[in-house]
């Protein structure tokens, strides 16, 4: 029998509120009733033969109790718990008799109802050692014989129990569901073990007819030993089992060696099959002759259905912890100075299995510790041996072949009976990743943070949830928790942020982000600040909008930038008119002699498309301008617009090319008033231009087509006048031309390499 230890003095136990902040990651307090935890209630009641059993955990003010049996309060005040002094001693306190223990003797629930006499607990304590409650049992009867051996082993078992089911709460939902089987399999098969077996005992004759049947076996089978008596014993055979003889065979081999057992399927009566495991045994008179045969029976249909539960819910839980950070567990045996450890230990340290399991010695286990961290990992490990602290550390492994490993090792001293270290036990798990995404965290953290651009995140209602430094500083807010205390729209000018919310955000809503030129404004000066605004929806892996970020850019030094070269772009195009002006002017005054007044207007009109060449480029500061807004813009000066039919792709030409180009079609258009299709008032001209991809340096090519005039012929002065020679060098003096004169119309393609084309 187990008899009480002596009352030990109040401990350094952690104090109730401790044990609140220890509990609160179970999320179990003032949680319904559960079947596990009832279910281990009631086997803590049965194994030990008590009136009440309590899972129970004590608070700073109370002890609430999770499943209860023979007792009707979900909670007590603390000071009528005897769980409390549970916690201050060994793991196990039993108490004889309630009224005779001077920490008992006046609690309320002893001298007043229920009248408690006699209780017994064992300790509920997380990995770390945290005792939260007690697994206890009680009986208005005073027990000076304490409990059996087994009957401690047990409530041991079953407070063990109770802490595994708090544990695999915390699990994710795989998990969980692995271990609810594990809870509800243990639970079924602690029932079993406890619970009193039925047995069918059923004696036969030497031909196999039944000649007894007893009451176990007429609940086993559904048969009455009416119905059964006198009738073959393979009624209750399977008939494959029949056909093969099954029952003949136990028969001789119960008679040859003595005895026979067997595990296999029976028949009930009403046809259900069912697994059993039995005995058959040779009957022998008084004279030692062989009279017939006794089968005993016992109906295992469930112990297997719970063996084939538990093996699943293994694996199962296997599978959960894997997928959950491959946690391995150890154990470092006091007496053997041997650390164990299971197959997951093994993988995360690079260790043989077997051997790990059968044991290794400190230096073994830490081989592949990373040097600089074993000093650091042997002082946790003595400190927990030496001043029984908390053994919690991160350290690296460095496998060789394997990227180097992180390591979170946690665990506690058990100890026996009597107070003296038994064994030092805990877990490991890899925490590689969690480390690499600390680091790219800070990492990413201190980019954003050191960005001189506006990076900022708001919540879904508009406020602001986080501005980095940057972004406080470009609109005046002194503090992060100033930002914290505006709305998006307070950034803006409020004259523009009905447009803005109509705009921007349905369309950060419909395709994920929105980017464009908008105007901050300074909260302090009021100051507004043009921006390139990029906002982002911000999205959970299910796919939902949760919060608003936005990467803005202050691009005052942009406008201003821009504003000085559109100024000088302005005074430089009024100097050039000028200068084509007073040349023109000289020519005027020049060629006024001359009897070719036609070549005058040439001249004339000439400069006039090299003025509007300008205008183009002034448009796109004097770097690039549009191949369409070049053709339009020297076409319009003939005012025949419905006349013309322009189409190509968007390209950007060079102000060389833009020159070129544009005397080019000026002298193709005259050459059109004069002699082609917009000589008579059908006439038509299409101009189209094309890319030809697939090279590293494709050709730009431009066609131009002329129809409905007088049929062309080619001139006479070929390639002698000024402009037939301009035709001819083509786009920006490449050469590149094929003239044709077919009867519907005069036919030019100019080519030229693109990358000259859009050369500035």
């Amino acid at each position: 029998m187990i008899m009480p230890p002596p009352p030990v003095a109040k401990s350094s136990a952690r104090t109730g509120s401790d044990r609140h902040a220890t509990l609160a990651p179970y999320r179990i307090l003032d949680t319904p009733a559960e079947v596990e935890f009832d279910d281990i209630a009631h086997l803590a009641r049965d194994i030990c033969g008590t009136e009440t059993a309590l899972i129970g955990f004590v608070l700073e003010d109370r002890q609430w109790f999770k499943a209860r049996v023979g007792f009707d309060a979900p909670e007590i005040p603390i000071e009528g718990s005897v769980c409390a002094h549970a916690l201050e001693g060994p793991d196990l306190l039993l108490i004889p008799d309630l009224k005779l223990d001077a920490r008992t003797d006046s609690n309320p629930f002893v001298t007043g109802a229920p009248f408690t006499r006699f209780y017994a607990g064992v300790r509920l304590e997380t990995p770390d050692g945290t005792p939260l409650g007690t697994l206890c049992v009680m009986d208005g009867q005073p027990r000076p014989g304490g409990l059996t051996d087994r009957q401690v082993d047990g409530l041991r078992r079953l407070a063990r129990q109770s802490m595994s089911q708090l544990e695999l709460r915390r699990l994710s939902r795989d998990r969980d569901r692995a271990s609810g089987e594990i809870r509800e399999a243990n639970t079924h098969h602690l029932q079993i073990i406890e619970s009193a077996l039925d047995y069918a005992i059923i004696s036969m004759d030497l031909e196999g007819y039944v000649s007894s049947w007893n009451r176990g076996a007429e609940r086993i089978f559904g048969w009455s030993s009416a119905e059964m008596c006198g009738r073959p014993a393979d009624t209750f055979f399977r008939p494959e089992d029949v056909t093969n003889g099954v029952l003949a065979a136990e028969m001789r081999l119960a008679g040859e060696r003595g005895s026979g057992t067997d595990e296999r399927w029976y028949m009930r009566k009403d046809g259900a099959r069912f697994f059993a495991m039995g005995e058959m045994m040779p009957l022998n008179s008084s004279s030692g002759e062989l009279v017939g045969y006794l089968k005993i029976l016992r109906d295992e249909t469930k112990k297997r259905e719970i063996d084939t539960h538990l093996r699943i819910a293994e694996e199962r839980l296997q599978i959960a912890l894997a997928a959950s950070g491959a946690v391995g567990l150890w154990d470092w045996m006091i007496d053997t100075d041997l650390l164990h450890g299971d197959a997951n230990f093994a993988r995360i340290y690079g260790l043989d299995p077997e051997k790990t399991a059968s044991g290794l010695t400190m230096e073994e286990y830490q081989q592949f510790v990373v040097p600089e961290d074993i000093g650091r990992l042997r002082d946790s490990i003595r400190a927990t041996f030496d001043r029984g602290e908390d053994f919690l550390i991160e350290y690296r492994v460095e496998i060789e072949g394997q990227p180097l490993r992180w390591v979170e090792c946690k665990g506690r001293l058990v100890h026996d009976r009597d107070g003296r270290p038994e064994r030092f036990s805990g877990s490991a798990v890899d925490v590689t990743e969690r480390k690499h995404a600390e680091t790219e965290s800070r990492r990413l953290a201190a980019i954003v943070e050191q960005s001189r651009d506006f990076i900022g995140v708001a919540h879904l209602d508009g406020s602001m949830a986080w501005v980095n430094e940057s972004g406080r500083r470009l609109v005046g807010l002194s503090s992060p928790e100033s930002a914290t205390d505006t709305m998006i729209e307070d950034y803006f000018v409020p004259a523009e942020w009905s447009d803005i919310a109509t705009e921007v955000f349905p369309a950060v809503t419909e395709t994920g982000g929105w980017r464009g030129e908008l105007r901050f404004r300074h909260f302090v000066t009021g100051e507004t600040i043009p921006v390139i605004y990029d906002i982002m929806a911000l999205r959970s892996d299910a796919g939902d909008v949760t919060a608003y970020a936005t990467v803005t850019r202050d691009i005052r030094g942009q406008k201003e930038a821009e504003a000085k070269q559109q100024l000088l772009n302005e005074e430089l195009s009024h100097r050039m008119k000028n200068t084509l002006a007073m040349v023109q002017a000289i020519a005027t005054q020049t060629l006024r002699g001359v009897t070719e007044k036609e070549a005058v207007a040439a001249f004339r009109k000439r400069i006039h498309a090299i003025a509007s060449a300008h205008d183009v480029l002034l448009k796109k500061n004097w770097a690039a301008a549009s191949m369409e807004e070049v053709v339009r813009a020297v076409l319009r000066m003939f005012e025949l617009d419905d006349r013309f039919e322009i189409a190509g792709p968007p390209v950007e030409l060079g102000s060389r090319a833009t020159l070129s180009l544009s005397l080019l079609l000026h002298e193709l258009a005259t050459n059109a008033l004069k002699y082609g299709a917009l000589s008579s008032e059908t006439g038509r001209i299409a101009i189209a231009w094309s890319i030809a991809e697939g090279t590293p340096d494709p050709d730009f090519t431009l066609t131009w087509s002329e129809s409905g005039g007088p049929p062309p012929h080619p001139p006479a002065d070929r390639g002698k006048g000024f402009g037939s020679r301009l035709i001819a060098i083509g786009l920006v003096g490449t050469g590149g031309c094929d003239l044709g004169y077919p009867a519907e119309g005069f036919q030019a393609e100019f080519r030229a390499p693109l990358p000259q084309m859009k050369q500035t």
